[in-house]
């Protein structure tokens, strides 16, 4: 399969064990992220894109200590390590300060940590890890797959030349319009309005291996910008229109059990399902949104494909939680808690859609299994049940 989801998200004291042993627990947020990967390293192709990130080094175990360490520094050495490249959007201060102390915790969990204390969005684009602002970089996946579309018609030696990968190094002090202008003349592309790109100098980056879109979609977003392929293979540079009418195909990328899909598209007029596809014409903007919500169909279904049935009696785990969580949508976030607690997850009948979707926000502190489930549905008329080790949630 070509995508296939990733949860990320720095859980509680009982799956990131910070600090074990020498000192309190520090709270982690819990943020969900979808990362799209398959098996393959990157590597160059001329034909055809394969690049994406090896899932074996997301999951390689992680054990640092940062205190008070600039987010640029941090986060490129972090990658560096693990042959992860991470590029920060150029908006997000590169002196402000990460505090995180993991012991053994996977890749994935630590990028995600990092990502709450910022208050940003971490997508993947090619090899790397795009880190930016959440008003904005949910749009660079958009585009590039809009790009794809464009690049789709064009003659194959065009086609060729947008989606060969190759390794893309900003040296120091590299302005992006100087950047533009060399990956475009490289590949044969002219690239109209380019002056409308501000002037800005940024540091040495490795970005791994990208196409010639990717590339375009990461430098461009940084100034609320992206391009236009013309018929002959050219683009133009332009600001970024959230209320541009695009055709665009999500993949669900989950089984649909309940015909949760449905009831998700539901609210997207002139949206057309096939298979677990989703095809609709309709602003930037309301992809967004559909992908949203996609994903959290998808976080749910691998969450309940994975979660290990409970024994008969069986207790509840004895720890504390220490736990953070910011406007996150409710269903996701109880079943990524119970798969990773091994509980097994039922929602009662008179549970909606509109149930599962809104957001909560909740912090504790050291609480018991039942407290910190307790302060999940606090302020919200849903009750959360054990028994034999299965929670229910119900009005």
């Amino acid at each position: 399969m070509f995508l296939n989801l990733f949860e990320i998200f720095a859980s509680c004291s009982q799956y990131c064990p910070l600090e074990k042993r020498r000192g309190p627990i520090i709270a982690i947020a819990l943020i969900i992220v979808a990362f799209s990967w398959c098996g393959a390293d990157a590597v160059c192709d001329e034909n055809r894109t394969v690049h994406r990130i090896n899932p074996r080094l997301l999951e390689s175990p992680v054990t640092l200590t940062w205190r008070r360490v600039p987010v640029r520094r941090s986060l490129k050495r972090l990658g560096d390590l693990y042959r992860i490249p991470i590029v920060l959007d150029r908006r997000i201060d590169p002196s402000r300060e990460l505090n995180l102390a993991v012991q053994d915790s996977p890749f994935v969990r630590v990028v995600a940590a990092a990502a709450v204390q910022l208050d940003v969005r971490v997508e993947p684009v090619g090899s790397c890890l795009y880190v930016g602002p959440k008003e904005t970089a949910a749009y660079v996946p958009l585009l590039i797959q809009l790009a794809e579309s464009q690049i789709e018609t064009l003659p194959k030696q065009k086609q060729t030349s947008w989606r060969a990968v190759f390794p893309v190094q900003v040296a120091h002090l590299t302005s992006p319009r100087d950047l533009v202008k060399e990956l475009c003349t490289g590949r044969r592309i002219d690239i109209a309005n380019l002056e409308r790109v501000p002037h800005d100098l940024w540091p040495e980056q490795n970005w791994g291996s990208l196409t010639l879109a990717e590339s375009l979609a990461l430098i461009l977003i940084g100034f609320d910008m992206t391009f236009e392929i013309n018929d002959v293979g050219d683009c133009t540079a332009r600001p970024v229109d959230t209320q541009k009418r695009v055709t665009l195909t999500h993949d669900s990328f989950g089984d649909d059990q309940g015909g949760q899909l449905a009831e998700i598209v539901e609210g997207f007029r002139g949206a057309k399902i096939d298979g677990t596809t989703v095809t609709l014409a309709a602003s930037l903007e309301t992809h967004a949104e559909l992908r949203r919500r996609l994903q959290s169909l998808r976080v749910e279904s691998k969450g309940r494909s994975a979660t290990a049935a409970p024994s008969p009696g069986r207790p509840l785990p004895k720890q504390t939680y220490s736990l953070e969580v910011k406007n996150q949508p409710l269903g996701p976030v109880v079943t990524q808690l119970c798969m990773r607690l091994g509980l097994q997850l039922q929602f009662a009948d008179n549970i909606t859609k509109a149930d599962r979707d809104r957001l909560v926000s909740f912090q504790v502190q050291n609480a018991t299994l039942e407290q910190l489930f307790a302060a999940m549905v606090a302020g919200t008329d849903l009750k959360a049940e054990f028994k034999d080790g299965i929670l229910t949630l119900r009005r």
